[in-house]
This record gives C-alpha cells, structure tokens and sequence, in this order.
C-alpha cells in the first residue's frame, strides 16, 4: 500500500513542535520522522557547545559527513574542562574541526580555548565565514594574524596573547568594525594602533606589563569611539594616577571599570 501523504506533518506544525522542544530531546526527536528531522536539525546544530572533545568529535564528523548540516551552524564553543587541567590532543581531532568549520559558512560566534592550535584557522582560502565575536585562546601567530586580518565583519575579540615581533602585526585597518575587545595589555596596544572603532576595551595586567599601563592610556587619546575601559589587576601604586590620566585622555567614557585595591584582609564595612 501507498504511504498516505496527509499523513506528512506540515513545515509549520514542525517548527512549532521544534521551538517548544527541550534541547536535550532535540536527537531523539530528528528520529522520529523525516519533517521533524530537518527542523529538529536546524536548532540542533545552530549552536555547538561542549567541553567534552567525543561530543565535539561527533559533532565535526557528522557535519563534514552531511553537507546540510554545516550551514546550520552559528556559534561554535570547544573549551576543555579545567578541573581537569588541559591536554594535548591528537592532530585528527583538530583535523575534523578544521574540516567542519570549513563548512559552516553561517558561523558568526566562534569560541576555541586551546594555545598551540591556531593552525586549523590559517588557510584562509578554506574559511567560509565572517564572525561577529570570537574568543581565540591561541598564541599570537602567524595564522591567527592571517584570520584576524580576514574577518572584516568582526566586532568582539577576545584573545589571550599580543605579538612579540613586528612581523606579526596586524595590517592597520584591520578590523575595520571592532567594537569590543577583551585582552592582556600587550594585545591591547597592538589592537589600538590598527582600528579605531573601539567603544569597549578590558585590559588585563600582570606583573610584566605595569610599566607600560599609563603609556597606553595616552595611546588611547586617539579613540574618540570609546565609551567603556576596564583594566584589570591594576596595581594600588598606580592607581590614582591611572585614573587621572584616563580622565584628561579620554573625554568621551561613560563607564570606567577600575578595581585596584586588594580586599582580602581588610575590614571592608569600616
């Protein structure tokens, strides 16, 4: 007997069922019937996220195996669980993600918390996709300058390392629409000298980067754009005169996020 058409649950009635579905029974519903499988697989995919590298594993496989899928994509997070400290994995592992994220040419939000790896976003003939955000924990290298300078859309950065040489510095007017950036002080500079879109800005120091806190602050006289500056760990020694020189430099903040006393040990209701 012929299988009864009416019996094909319209696009509609699908993408109602979808929308009220949990996210932890989208799978089982892709199993259920063809219709519910193409919606249910649109939500499923729209965001990867996981800590756990088998789930993000399957996940890349499945997408370079279906070419449907990848399209479905739009923000992508693989962190590795810091209980446990991170570890090294193997090249196919990274190989896969590589070859997944060459297909998902809808990606806006891409999160990757691994140092020695930025390799998988180097060949920019195979990157598909503008972001929007990006979190890079990668070490500042040649092939992530290569993406850097590529993604033009790009409004939010974070990353965890700057350059240590001139030859890997960004062109200036890269990132033409940055609007956001979060990074280590050393980033930072580089970041100002090449874009002057910013409007939010988090510096992070450390011990290393003291001496050359006020010199950026003067860097930023430049940024008429700049409506948000927060700057981490700042040491108490340099704190009054951090905030006396942001005030004369830069005019236009509304927001200053400055922390510099330590509170641990102190009575802090007197």
């Amino acid at each position: 007997m012929a299988p009864d058409s009416t019996r094909t649950l319209p696009p509609g009635v699908c993408k109602r069922i979808v929308r009220w579905t949990k996210r932890s029974d989208l799978a089982a519903l892709c199993l259920t019937c063809k219709a519910l499988q193409r919606e249910a697989e649109v939500k499923l995919y729209e965001t990867i996220l996981s800590a756990s590298v088998p789930v993000i594993f399957h996940a890349c496989q499945s997408i370079v195996l279906r070419a449907r899928l990848g399209p479905y994509v739009r923000s992508f997070y693989f962190f590795q669980d810091g209980r446990r400290g991170p570890r090294e994995l193997p090249k196919e592992f990274w190989a896969i993600m590589q070859r997944a994220l060459s297909r998902m040419r809808s990606l806006e939000v891409l999160l990757i918390n691994d140092p020695i790896n930025s390799w998988i976003l180097g060949d920019i003939a195979r990157i598909p996709f503008q972001l929007q955000e990006a979190h890079l924990n990668f070490y500042w290298d040649s092939n992530l300058v290569r993406f850097l300078e590529s993604q033009n859309k790009l409004k939010s950065l974070h990353v965890m390392d700057g350059p240590d040489s001139p030859s890997l510095q960004l062109e200036v007017g890269s990132l033409p629409e940055l609007q956001v950036f979060d990074g280590s002080l050393g980033a930072a500079e580089h970041i100002v000298s090449v874009t002057t879109s910013l409007t939010h800005l988090q510096v992070i120091l450390d011990t290393r980067s003291d001496a050359y806190l006020l010199p950026f602050i003067r860097q930023l006289a430049h940024l008429a754009s700049l409506r948000a500056l927060s700057i981490l760990h700042l040491p108490e020694r340099l704190a009054v005169q951090a905030v006396q020189l942001i005030a004369t430099t830069c005019c236009s903040l509304r927001h200053l996020g400055v922390i510099p006393l330590p509170l641990v040990g102190h009575n802090v209701s007197s």
